[in-house]
């Protein structure tokens, strides 16, 4: 028996791996290697779909079959709900949340999620949705520029602020005409 200590550990490594990693050795290696990283394990996730749809029952599916939007939702209950199971609850930074997503599933679930979750921890998004902004109940909005290859904060302020305002309606609306054109074309179902 061989004692190990600083003045052979590395001798000793090196004769290790000269017993171990030569090419007699390689292809043991790469099919043990194979074997428990293709055949051996096999992992799936899978999510219900119907648990963010209002729908009765569980249906779980396998989430490489989901639509791209169903696999958002999976990922976003995931992201959202991991810190509870964690307790983990440093800032959370999170990139437009929106895409793949339809409006009624933003309104109805997301910021819903998103209200809850960040009376544990901070949330910073980044989005082009006006819906998460306005309802998410957001402490800080932040507007951005960019010149293309730089990018700054614009303004920033509280959500209820005029100028805030304005800017959520420019950058998130589409302008004042575009929101009052909106405004006019859904009035009859708005009453």
């Amino acid at each position: 028996m061989v004692s190990i200590d600083e003045t052979n550990e590395k001798n000793f490594i090196l004769l290790l791996y000269d017993k171990i990693l030569n090419e007699a050795n390689a292809y043991r290696i790469i099919g043990y290697l194979k074997y428990y990283v293709t055949d051996c394990e096999n992992f799936t996730i899978q999510f219900n779909v119907n648990s963010k749809t209002g729908a009765k029952g569980v249906n779980f599916k396998d989430i490489k079959i989901l639509s791209l939007g169903q696999k958002v939702v999976a990922m976003l209950d995931f992201i959202l709900g991991y810190s509870e199971y964690s307790e983990d609850y440093r800032p959370l930074i999170i990139d437009q949340p929106e895409d793949n997503l339809d409006n009624s599933y933003i309104y109805y679930n997301l910021v819903k999620q998103l209200r809850d979750t960040k009376e544990k921890r901070q949330i910073i998004l980044a989005t082009h949705n006006a819906t998460i902004v306005t309802n998410s109940m957001s402490d800080l909005v932040c507007v951005m520029d960019s010149d293309g290859r730089n990018g700054w904060i614009k303004r920033y302020g509280y959500p209820g602020n005029k100028i805030i305002k304005k800017e959520i309606v420019n950058c998130l609306e589409g302008g004042i005409e575009s929101f009052k054109h909106k405004q006019e074309i859904y009035k009859e179902v708005l009453k």
